[in-house]
Formats: structure tokens, C-alpha cells, sequence
């Protein structure tokens, strides 16, 4: 029997819809008898006729209903009806269906799986869905008024809430109350072990506040009763010390005049009033100098230099420093040894910093720019040690640049050869190297230095000796999606070209599953816009969702399609050619899980 030609054609005849909240179906009610009153449940009854090979369809049959809110495609609504070994009597069939309490008034479609009742194969869907309409009665009854509805509460009757603006029927405490009842004039008061009361007392003189209680009453206690006093040339008041004001200076002295200590007070005295300076004499290094008048001694230069400061003796400079604008130091050597050669034995051989401009900066025409080396054995003391604290993008703590050979050469004898720390926002690298004759970006030798291992070519092309190691296991592509799809998806192609979640058992549009961790991923890039795709795993192992719904799953079953939303399920004998995802490596007993799948499209 070919079960793609057994189901042709599904036609509803009737569609009766009883739904039940509150409402109750009453009867009349006879004299002298009790009324009866049944409540309505959610279940209604569904009439169709079915045909099997373009006849009408005899014996028994499985069915399975869902109901969406969309007539293709959407969201499923309510739970899955079955319905097994159904009895169909010259095409005709009657089932009784409860999807449990989903209709609010909003459009609804019913989707029809059936399968011979001896088969335990998978459902063929009829198409297309069927929508579910409303008796007249049913639209009448969103709009009823209360004179056309039978059974109404005593309360009820004269369409009034008899509550309403009556009397409460009981009054309870909550949280931070107490008192409250059922009858009579009721009163709440408020709970002291959840409010504080307003602070209602206060403390004596000498004492302070240690504690407030819930009632607003206050603890005191005593201070610590400390006393001050004032020193020579201060004067206490109250609790704040001033100066007294013989200690304090003369706000100004007259021209000629200086302010002197007499041992008591400050005064103002005439200038030299201490004795006159009868000869200024210029002693070693200096000139100038005089017997009477005003003189001036200066500092005796050697040399061309324009500098107008002196220096010591030994003119080491050891600690000294300089500021101003231009190149801070400039030495050039005329033979092939270094320009400049510093040695420490702990701390910075050269320190160097700049508020624009190099800190430090090297040219040589045969050998290093330059070159640090340390032999120290700690991790924090390095050969060369650059650091930028200026502005984002505003300059490199280390810049290295060579017209044929490296701009920066690092290697390493027991430690890290090349160490970057950046702290740039998106787009400033930690480390960036440029070739700007079109040569190798970056190259990376091992021990043998003769043998590269890594390279990086201008072209963006990556080489490596060995493996790429990653923390994923599958390969993904970056493809268009639908919102609200997650990782372990089981992801189908829609009409629109974008990615959605399976819905249907054995459906032949699956391309994948949502990726959890790719390894690798392409179609992306790292100035490409990704908003509004999703990583999709088409080759490798990946994390998927899955449901034991059609029977236990065992490492090795092929998978496919499940009715659940975005589950795979084990597939039966003979799937349908382009609706295996892959093969599980994990097994699934029952109910739904997440499990590890080899992706194998076919």
C-alpha cells in the first residue's frame, strides 16, 4: 500500500462547539422536582468523512488533531489530541475532542494526521488545515444581554451586584497589620513588630540617642563627657579653636618694611633694620658682587651651551630630569656601538615619556632601532616596556617600524616573548602589525629558528604546522532567522528563505540545527552586520533537542523531524529521503531532552 495515495481528501461535516467556564445549562424545572444542572466541559464533537484511494475509507484508523493559530505554519495552540484505532463506516467518522479551555474568540485551524489503526509508522498530514468556525448561537452568546440568559443567581437577577456598595463580608489583616473580622464595625491597627512609630522621646544634656524603639521611645546613654583645651596662640569658643591675634601676621607692611617675630608678636620693621650688608663678593664659579649699592652675582658658564643652569661637579645627571618641548635627548654614535647603553641592576635601564610625540624613539642604519635585554629571572621585568596612557587610539606604548627587515623582533629564552596589554574600546587592538610592503603580517618560529610554525599572509590567509583547537565540535554558518529560535533548535528552510523551528514529524525542509558553540563559523565576518541571523550547524557534532515520542532513542538511530516544535525524534525504516538531520550519539528514553547529534543532511 503506497501511504502518500491512501489519504486523498478530508472533508468536515459538522462542527458542534460547547465551551464551559462559569456557565451553567439548566433546564426547566418541574414541579415538585429538584432542578438538574450539568456543567459544560471543553469537549466537542467532530464529524468527517475520509477516502482512502478516491473511495470512501471502511475500518479503523489513527488520527492525530492539533490546532494552530495561523492556517500554515504559526504556533500551536492547546494540546495534541489522539485518537487510535478510530472506526470509519463507508468514509464517515465521529470523534469526540478536547483541546482543553483555548477558545477566547481568536481564529483557530485543526491539523489531521491519519495512519491505518494497525500502523505505528508516522502520521500523513492532511492539507489543508481546517478552520474552526462558530455556531450562531455561540457569537450570540459574546454579546447576550442579561434579560436573554436563563438561570441567573438570585443575587444576579435585577442585574445588579447586590455587593456592590453593600456590606464587606470580612476584613483581614496582612502584612504589617493586625485586628480586622467578619462582622460588625471592624478596626485595623498597625503592627509594631513590622512599623516603627515616629521617634517620640529625646535625651538630657551630657547624653545621646543609642537606640529608637518600635514604639518611637528612645535609649540614651551618657558621652564620653571628653574636654578641650586650648594651646599657646590658640583661644577656645564653644567647640571651635581659633588663632589669637598677636600670633597672627600683619596683613601688609609698608613699602621698606618686613614682618619680623619680636618672640611674642609679629611687627613690622624697616627693611635691614638688623644690620647692613657692607660687601657681596663672588666666590668659586660665580662673578659680580659689590661694596655699596645694589649688586648682582651670576654664574660663570664653560663651553657654547645655551643652558642657564649649573651643574654639579661629577655631572653624572643621576636623578635628574627635564622638561620642556622638542626632543628631550639626542645621541648619535659616529662607529657601529650602540648610541646609547644603560645598565640597571634593578628597576628602568631608560624611562621615557612624552605628553605628544615618542616617548622614546631609535633609528639605526644596520642594526636595532632599539633593543632591550634583561636577565632577570621575575615575570614582571622585561627587555623593552612601552606604555600609552593617552587618548583612545592616540598612539602605541611600543611602535616598531623597519623599511626591509622586522619593525618589532621579540625572543625569548624561559619567558613570554611579546607580551600586549590593551585597554582600547571596539576596534583597537591589543597588538596590530602591518606590512606595508606586502610581505608576511605575522610570523612565529619555534624552537628551531629556521622552521615557522604560524603565519599570518597580507592577504588575511592563515598557515599553520598544527591543528586549530577549539571549543565546539560542529561547523556553522550565519543565516537569516525568525526571531525567538534558541540553541539546540531543529531548524527548517520557510518559504521566505529564513531559518524556522520543525513543526511536522518527517519534514523534508530541515537544513540543521541552532548552534550551540560552533568551532568554526562562516558567512561572517568581522565588519559584517549578523543582527537577525542565527549559527546554523550543518556539519559536526552539535547539542540538539529531542523527544522520545517515537519510541526510545539509542546512539546510532537516525533522527528526524518530531511533532513537537524544533525536537528531532528517532526515525522509523525507510525515512523519506532529505528528512534525516543526523544520528544520535546520546540516548533518550522517554519524555524530551537535549542530546548529542552528528549533523548528516540527507
Amino acid at each position: 500500500m503506497n501511504r502518500k495515495r491512501i489519504f486523498t481528501k478530508f472533508v468536515p461535516l459538522v462542527l458542534l462547539l460547547t465551551m464551559a467556564g462559569n456557565v451553567v445549562a439548566q433546564g426547566p424545572e418541574l414541579p415538585g422536582e429538584a432542578s438538574v444542572q450539568a456543567s459544560l466541559g471543553t469537549v466537542f464533537t467532530y464529524q468527517g468523512r475520509l477516502t482512502d484511494g478516491g473511495q470512501p475509507a471502511n475500518g479503523l484508523y489513527d488520527f492525530r488533531f492539533k490546532l494552530f493559530n495561523a492556517e500554515a505554519m504559526g504556533g500551536q495552540v492547546g494540546t495534541t489530541v489522539i485518537k487510535d484505532n478510530v472506526s470509519v463506516s463507508n468514509g464517515f467518522f465521529t470523534v469526540q475532542l478536547d483541546f482543553g479551555d483555548v477558545f477566547s474568540g481568536t481564529a483557530l485551524w485543526l491539523e489531521i494526521g491519519v495512519r491505518p489503526g494497525a500502523s505505528t509508522g508516522a502520521y500523513t498530514i492532511l492539507a489543508p488545515r481546517q478552520a474552526i468556525t462558530a455556531s450562531p448561537y455561540a457569537l450570540y452568546a459574546m454579546h447576550a444581554a442579561w434579560s436573554g440568559l436563563t438561570g441567573i443567581p438570585a443575587g444576579f437577577a435585577d442585574n445588579v451586584d447586590n455587593d456592590a456598595g453593600g456590606d464587606i463580608t470580612a476584613v483581614y489583616a496582612g502584612t504589617g497589620l493586625s485586628g480586622g473580622g467578619t462582622s460588625g464595625d471592624v478596626t485595623l491597627n498597625a503592627d509594631t513588630n513590622y512599623l516603627q512609630r515616629r521617634v517620640s522621646g529625646a535625651c538630657a544634656t551630657g547624653s545621646a540617642i543609642r537606640s529608637i524603639n518600635t514604639d518611637g521611645t528612645v535609649t540614651c546613654e551618657s558621652d564620653d563627657n571628653t574636654t578641650y583645651s586650648a594651646g599657646t596662640g590658640l583661644r577656645l569658643s564653644g567647640n571651635q579653636f581659633s588663632l589669637l591675634p598677636s600670633y597672627q601676621l600683619p596683613q601688609t607692611c609698608a613699602n621698606g618694611q618686613v614682618a619680623q617675630w619680636n618672640g611674642s608678636a609679629w611687627t613690622c620693621a624697616a627693611a635691614g633694620s638688623n644690620g647692613d650688608i657692607t660687601a657681596v663678593y663672588a666666590g668659586t664659579g660665580l662673578s659680580g658682587g659689590g661694596t655699596s649699592g645694589d649688586v648682582t652675582l651670576n654664574v660663570n658658564f664653560a663651553g657654547s651651551g645655551s643652558a642657564n643652569t649649573a651643574a654639579r661637579s661629577d655631572h653624572k645627571h643621576w636623578g635628574a630630569s627635564w622638561s620642556g618641548s622638542g626632543t628631550g635627548l639626542e645621541l648619535h654614535s659616529s662607529d657601529e656601538g650602540p648610541a646609547l647603553f644603560a645598565i640597571a641592576v634593578s628597576g628602568d635601564g631608560v624611562r621615557a615619556q612624552s605628553q605628544s610625540g615618542a616617548a622614546l624613539s631609535g633609528s639605526s642604519t644596520r642594526g636595532t632601532g632599539v633593543e632591550g635585554f634583561t636577565t632577570a629571572d621575575g615575570t614582571e621585568d622585561n627587555g623593552v616596556a612601552g606604555w600609552n596612557f593617552g587618548c583612545s587610539g592616540c598612539g602605541s606604548g611600543v611602535y616598531g617600524y623597519s623599511d626591509y627587515s622586522y619593525g618589532v623582533f621579540a625572543d625569548s629564552d624561559n619567558y613570554v616573548a611579546i607580551y600586549a596589554n590593551g585597554g582600547g574600546t571596539s576596534g583597537i587592538a591589543a597588538l596590530r602589525a602591518r606590512n606595508w610592503r606586502g610581505g608576511v603580517i605575522i610570523d612565529a618560529y619555534g624552537i628551531n629558528q629556521y622552521d615557522r610554525e604560524f603565519y599570518v599572509s597580507n592577504t588575511g590567509e592563515v598557515y599553520a604546522d598544527g591543528s586549530f583547537h577549539s571549543g565546539g565540535a560542529d561547523f556553522a554558518e550565519m543565516w537569516s532567522a525568525a526571531e525567538g529560535l534558541e540553541p539546540g533548535d531543529v531548524l527548517v528552510i520557510g518559504p521566505d528563505g529564513k531559518l524556522y523551528r520543525s513543526t511536522q514529524p518527517y519534514q523534508s525542509t530541515v537544513v540543521g540545527v541552532y548552534s550551540t558553540k560552533p568551532a568554526l563559523l562562516g558567512g561572517h565576518s568581522d565588519d559584517s552586520d549578523s543582527s537577525g541571523e542565527v549559527p546554523l550547524a550543518v556539519v559536526g557534532i552539535v547539542l540538539v533537542k529531542a523527544s522520545a515520542e517515537n519510541g526510545p532513542i539509542r546512539p546510532g538511530d537516525l533522527l528526524v523531524c518530531s511533532s513537537i516544535a524544533g525536537h528531532a525524534m528517532k526515525a522509523s525504516a525507510n525515512p523519506p529521503p532529505g528528512t534525516v538531520i543526523g544520528k544520535a550519539l546520546e540516548g533518550l528514553n522517554e519524555d524530551t531532552g537535549v542530546i548529542r547529534m552528528l549533523v548528516m543532511l540527507r
